[in-house]
């Protein structure tokens, strides 16, 4: 018993919770993994990138509303943001590279 579980009985017990969830859930994608042909594993990772991408999506989404709406930033400035972003890998084509993204930012792999 460490002194977490001792101090923060709650909280412990979540942690011990969300630990054995994650490992359970871990377990079970290895099952399913081992037992699938290579195309439905594919068509899974497939399923669980456009989830992630779903959920990045309604989270941007509801970021430019909120500025938006409390006038933080207007819908003209986020568009003009875009169309310079759009042009920072030499295309104009509606979409930015993660390898831009990571030079723009300062992040290096």
């Amino acid at each position: 018993m460490s002194l977490i579980d001792i101090l923060f009985p709650e909280q412990a017990s979540a942690m011990h919770l969300r630990k054995m969830s994650q490992q359970l859930a871990a377990q079970s994608r290895q099952q399913r993994t081992d037992r699938q042909p290579a195309s439905q594993v594919d068509s899974h990772a497939i399923g669980h990138v456009e989830d992630d991408l779903g959920c990045v999506t309604l989270l941007l989404m509801s970021l430019i509303k909120s500025l938006v709406k409390k006038g933080v930033i207007t819908e003209s400035d986020i568009m003009a943001c875009i169309s310079q972003l759009d042009a920072e890998d030499g295309w104009r084509d509606g979409k930015i590279s993660p390898e831009t993204v990571r030079r723009i930012v300062g992040f290096s792999r």
